[in-house]
């Protein structure tokens, strides 16, 4: 399933299943090697008579964790030239579900730290450095700060609420007794509203992301 964002450049998000053991690999084949682009023209309605070719990537640093571990790699994003008969260019980029334009973090290992720090902790807390890849926690806080912002200034956890009452006739009951003590509140606002509604505890935020499209 595809979600589009119709801006130019033009944005796709992936739904992509990785398991951080294998990143690499994972990366490689159910990402890289799982774009369609039978799949890019139907859901953008793009023409027979149009080109769609690969159009190199967007390189990049990811941090993510495995096993509470961090680690880095350089990932490459997909991008797509569309050329239309009438000489006009629109260009795509493919993202997958758990990385967020402009942001270095996963958002797995995002909902891992704003699920887990609360006020006072320290992230390093939860996750480990051994190879010392980040000086400081800086770079990660900065990151779960713009993911907790856009989840208050969005309000998506009203609107993955919303959603559940239209399809089942009754709000979605989550407990916000233990909101308040989270650094990242909104965020851990909205994971526990995702929780409930998908009914399970991981990679929440990037199912939410994929459905929703937000920090796009």
């Amino acid at each position: 399933m595809w979600f589009v964002h119709h801006h130019k450049p033009i944005n796709i998000i992936l739904q992509v299943h990785i398991n951080y053991n294998s990143f690499q690999k994972d990366y490689q084949k159910n990402y890289l090697g799982a774009i369609d682009k039978k799949d890019i023209r139907n859901k953008l309605n793009i023409p027979e008579t149009d080109t769609l070719k690969k159009n190199g990537y967007w390189t990049r640093k990811l941090f993510y964790s495995v096993n509470n571990i961090l680690r880095c790699s350089v990932v490459k994003i997909q991008k797509l030239q569309w050329a239309t008969q009438d000489g006009k260019n629109h260009y795509i980029s493919i993202w997958p579900d758990f990385i967020i334009k402009y942001n270095p973090v996963s958002l797995d290992l995002i909902e891992l730290i704003s699920t887990k720090v609360r006020k006072g902790e320290h992230i390093f807390k939860f996750i480990d450095d051994p190879e010392c890849l980040i000086e400081c926690e800086d770079l990660l806080n900065y990151s779960c700060q713009i993911v907790n912002q856009a989840c208050k200034e969005n309000n998506y956890s009203a609107l993955l609420n919303a959603n559940y009452t239209q399809v089942h006739g009754t709000f979605l009951e989550i407990d916000t007794t233990k909101i308040k003590f989270y650094r990242y509140s909104n965020t851990y606002f909205l994971y526990k509203t995702g929780q409930t509604f998908y009914g399970h505890s991981k990679e929440i935020l990037s199912l939410i992301n994929h459905r929703f499209k937000f920090l796009r």
